[in-house]
């Protein structure tokens, strides 16, 4: 599995997931990866900017993870660079890797790598809250303080519907990442 490769323990990075995963479809995702093939090479997130792939990540997600990434020495350890120029290529690279399983392991165990380096203190926390506070990082914002973050963990905008209506039951996203963690160990 990457996620140890990365320092990442792969209990996390799955939980973390797992509520991409329980709403995960198929169909969906063929026709979300085909617009975004299609608009995205050309014009990059204006064009288009939906989530796609098995974790349902965004390619403004994968721009700014790639980014980042590029910012630390990791690029050299792990020999991982990015072409991060606005390009016709760059971009079709770019939906190709959201489109790649093995991809969307390695962008996620960057993102908690980049984290946990951004957040030294969450390696101190309880492993519950640790998950708690990565799966809320994961769906809702890499950025704000670390208060911000944790105090979004609680939001219910999280649903399963296909289209959502008023009647739509909603959760929140760290809940099921927690529940699956707790159930897998």
């Amino acid at each position: 599995m990457i996620f140890p490769e990365f320092g990442i323990r792969t209990e996390l990075a799955v939980a973390v997931v797992f509520p991409e995963l329980v709403r995960y479809s198929a169909l969906m995702d063929f026709m979300e990866t085909t617009a975004v093939k299609a608009l995205y090479q050309q014009k990059g997130v204006k064009g288009a900017d939906f989530s796609i792939g098995r974790f349902q990540m965004k390619p403004s997600f994968v721009e700014d993870l790639e980014r980042q990434w590029m910012r630390t020495e990791w690029r050299h350890e792990y020999g991982i660079y990015f072409d991060l120029s606005e390009t016709l290529e760059a971009h079709r690279i770019c939906v190709l890797r959201l489109d790649d399983r093995n991809w969307q392991c390695i962008y996620l165990a960057m993102f908690l790598k980049l984290l946990y380096r951004r957040f030294p203190e969450l390696a101190e926390e309880e492993d519950i809250e640790q998950v708690r506070f990565c799966s809320t990082a994961y769906n809702a914002s890499f950025y704000g303080t670390y208060e911000r973050i944790r105090s979004k963990s609680a939001r219910r905008f999280y649903h399963t519907d296909f289209i959502p209506t008023p009647g739509t039951k909603r959760y929140a996203y760290s809940e099921i990442a927690v529940f699956y963690y707790k159930i897998a160990l």
